[in-house]
């Protein structure tokens, strides 16, 4: 039968810590996923905080703050920690080769595996019917032992991408919702010498 100690199987779970309170009139929130692949010791993890309270500025509005760090790459920031080896076999392994994916998407994170995602966001829900958000991400993408397996789904090269966005969503009574969306990133996959600058813009309207 050999050693299924180190049988890279699909034997996966995960579990969830949450803490919520209120300090003064701010409400928070901390929490954690921890998914892991338990006969090949492999960790990755979702660490978030938020921050949250009502202004009566801009007429009033509810404001957040939620920051979010991501990490598929095997225990670089998971808990508990093991540095057998720093290759993440839940999204792709000698079992199943072409891991956890579907129609070319990752059914993990959305970015694959062997990433850290770093981001920020600042959402004011106004009483008057506007949701204003401004976000922040910082996408490091560094598949190591990529071929080993499976291509990246993302980029095949080391990037790193910093993007800016402010999206606007109007709601109205009688007219549906309309959204607005304005991006900036400084980088962009598969530019392994080179950085291009990208600007993106997105319209909508949905009844």
């Amino acid at each position: 039968m050999g050693d299924r100690q180190f049988d890279p199987g699909n034997a996966q779970g995960s579990y969830s810590v949450s803490f919520h309170g209120t300090w003064s009139d701010i409400g928070s929130s901390l929490y954690t996923t921890q998914s892991f692949e338990d006969q090949h010791h492999d960790f990755v993890a979702l660490y978030g905080a938020s921050l949250t309270e009502y202004t009566e500025n801009f007429g009033g509005a509810q404001w957040r703050l939620v920051g979010e760090l991501s990490d598929t790459m095997n225990d670089r920031y998971s808990i508990p920690v093991s540095a057998r080896e720093l290759l993440s076999s839940i999204y792709r392994n000698s079992v199943y080769t072409d891991g956890t994916i579907f129609r070319r998407h990752a059914l993990g994170h959305s970015l694959d595996f062997d990433i850290l995602l770093a981001s920020t966001r600042l959402m004011l829900r106004f009483d008057s019917g506007p949701i204003l958000e401004l976000i922040y991400r910082h996408a490091n993408i560094s598949p190591r032992n990529n071929n080993r397996f499976r291509d990246h789904l993302i980029s095949r090269a080391h990037e790193r991408i910093n993007m800016i966005q402010t999206r606007l969503i109007w709601p109205t009574d009688h007219f549906g919702t309309f959204r607005f969306e304005v991006g900036l990133t400084d980088n962009a996959p598969e530019t392994p010498e080179r950085s291009p600058v990208k600007g993106q813009l997105e319209l909508g309207w949905e009844r």
